[in-house]
């Protein structure tokens, strides 16, 4: 993963190593000479991956004007992309941003808890979005793929929540629950921030886009709201990050996000589905890009409302973790989408 986000990185240390060799004659050995050969090779194939690198803003870009109508992201990376790419290991947080973290939302001391992101200077907030990590419903933490997306909309005038949910040995449908309870809890909490309660957008990474996904298609759903039933838990927009849309270890529910695309069509209006956007890389080792375009297709021949699909040239999984080429045309990418689907 590392490699296919920080290519520029591997080039460097590639070519320094290269360079010493090479001033030491080690080229000039048989040995040495192969050595140079495969790090020649190495150096190709690095600056290919920065290449596929570069065009995902273009492929975001492209889907969100084919989507809306109208011109999406600028298709090239400016400069500061380019540089906040290299500085990508070190990057320090943004000053402008605050983090409030561990807030209390539900009964379970260790799972129950999450990070709040705002601008120090808000004034009045556009809306919330709630991120839920991956991990394949057994690991994972709120502050690793969060960070960098919510401190981008932070500073775009969004409050970012991410938010902890318990993992294994809990099962489905104990994830959703959980989500929906950070749902309530924002719109209890949403005046306290001054923020709309009404527009609350739900991000997932990986098993988060399960999560996310079924809490879509399941608003108001009793089954997922033990003890707050009465709970409103519609969501304004959903977002899946790499996401997996397959069965989840379950007590009997059924956990996939296609059964509850069923129930919400058969039970509903389509209108009822919010905008979508769904991002995952092409060349995603762990989860197929086909479950993903499975998943679109699905949303989009039910849904009255946008469903934009985008695959990421040359992307892996939990792309998102380094502030790489790739990572900064996925949060500009975010961020336009909300405001052409919300706007």
């Amino acid at each position: 993963m590392a490699g296919s986000e920080l290519p520029h990185i591997f080039l460097l240390l590639n070519a320094t190593s290269t360079t010493l060799a090479i001033a030491e004659g080690a080229p000039f050995s048989i040995v040495g000479g192969v050595a140079l050969a495969l790090s020649s090779l190495a150096a190709i194939g690095q600056v290919a991956v920065i290449v596929l690198a570069s065009r995902g803003r273009s492929a975001i870009s492209d889907s969100l004007a084919a989507a809306y109508g109208d011109v999406g992201l600028s298709r090239s990376p400016g400069w500061r992309h380019w540089l906040r790419a290299a500085l990508a290991p070190a990057r320090l947080r943004r000053r402008s941003v605050e983090r409030t973290s561990a807030i209390r939302y539900g009964p379970d001391r260790a799972a129950h808890l999450l990070d709040l992101y705002r601008a120090r200077d808000l004034k009045a907030a556009k809306g919330f979005v709630i991120h839920f990590h991956g991990g394949g419903f057994f690991s994972g933490r709120r502050s690793k793929e969060a960070r960098l997306l919510m401190e981008q909309l932070a500073a775009a005038g969004w409050i970012g929540i991410s938010a902890d949910y318990r993992l294994e040995p809990a099962v489905f449908p104990d994830q959703v629950v959980d989500a929906k309870r950070v749902l309530a809890w924002t719109r209890e909490h949403a005046r306290d921030y001054g923020a709309d309660p009404e527009t609350v957008v739900l991000v997932g990474g990986s098993a988060g886009a399960h999560i996310a996904t079924i809490c879509a298609l399941a608003a108001g759903d009793p089954r997922f709201q033990p003890g707050f039933e009465d709970a409103d838990t519609r969501v304004s927009a959903v977002i899946g990050l790499y996401g997996y849309y397959g069965p989840a270890p379950t007590r009997g529910l059924p956990s996939a996000p296609e059964d509850y695309l069923s129930e919400a069509t058969g039970r509903t209006s389509s209108v009822d589905i919010p905008p979508t956007l769904i991002v995952h890389g092409d060349r995603d080792p762990m989860v197929a890009p086909a479950m993903a375009r499975t998943m679109a297709e699905q949303l989009r021949d039910a849904s009255a409302d946008q469903v934009v699909y985008v695959e990421l040239p040359g992307g892996h999984h939990t792309l998102d973790r380094f502030d790489s080429l790739r990572c900064s045309a996925l949060t500009d990418g975010v961020d336009d989408f909300l405001q052409r689907a919300l706007g």
